[in-house]
């Protein structure tokens, strides 16, 4: 059965093979068309941080820099997914992972989109990094109590509950639900 197989075992080649050895392949890097521009995306080096101040007006001077947006140029949320309906292009107010874009650079070459992003000044103040579901999630306290006295059952008393998010301390009496 093996000596019936055609590809399985076969060494073959591939039809672009010799054009992407010989240099004759296009790729997208190798174009170069009339009135192209290079776009930059300036990320946060921080994992949670607000946003104070964002001074675009050095990189706007730049000559070949044609548009430099922050979040306050494109306010509106989008999201593709119905989960993700608040999702912003450039962050606004705060970013929440390293690498979360913050601003975007259009220029006449690479070069000039580079020097643009480094002409851009950012001021962050630091916020504690969340690291676990639990410190992202706030909690539910939860305390019960007899709506009267004859009602000892725990299945017969009200729950009065408040959000919060800080964690309780360990000596609290509660119930999660």
């Amino acid at each position: 059965m093996a000596d019936e197989l055609a590809v399985v075992g076969k060494s073959l080649t591939k039809p672009d093979a010799f054009a992407k050895v010989s240099g004759q392949t296009r790729f997208a890097d190798d174009l170069a068309l009339p009135r192209m521009l290079f776009g930059r995306i300036l990320r946060s080096p921080h994992p949670h941080a607000r946003i104070v101040r964002i001074d675009t007006s050095r990189a706007r001077a730049l000559p070949g820099v044609l548009a430099v947006l922050t979040g306050d140029d494109l306010p509106i949320k989008f999201g593709i997914l119905p989960v993700s309906q608040d999702e912003e292009a450039l962050a606004r107010e705060k970013v929440r992972y390293v690498g979360d874009p913050i601003a975007a650079v259009a220029a006449t070459d690479e070069w000039i989109a580079d020097e643009a992003l480094e002409l851009i000044e950012v001021q962050f103040t630091e916020l504690p990094p969340i690291m676990s579901i639990e410190q992202a999630t706030p909690t539910r306290r939860c305390w019960r109590r007899n709506t009267s006295a004859r009602m000892s059952s725990s299945s017969k008393a009200t729950r009065i509950c408040r959000w919060s998010s800080t964690r309780p301390s360990p000596n609290t009496r509660r119930t999660e639900s």
